[in-house]
């Protein structure tokens, strides 16, 4: 039979692999995604402008700094 150690592993390993998609998922900037039978459907007009609003404020404060 199936040793609890390689039954450990592929469970732990699928869980990891989840995690990674879902990770992935999370971090574009894809309106919409689809995954074997998971489809995630969002909103990013908020995070784009919020990561427009980063980057000037970053852009502002590199900028003092050189003065």
């Amino acid at each position: 039979m199936v040793s609890e150690v390689f039954l450990t592993f592929a469970v732990t390993s699928f869980i990891g692999c989840v995690l990674a998609i879902g990770n992935l998922c999370y971090r574009s900037k894809c309106k919409e995604i689809g995954f074997c039978c998971i489809s995630i459907k969002r909103d990013v007009e908020i995070e784009e402008k919020e990561d427009l609003e980063m980057i000037r404020n970053k852009k502002g404060v590199c900028e003092e700094n050189k003065e």
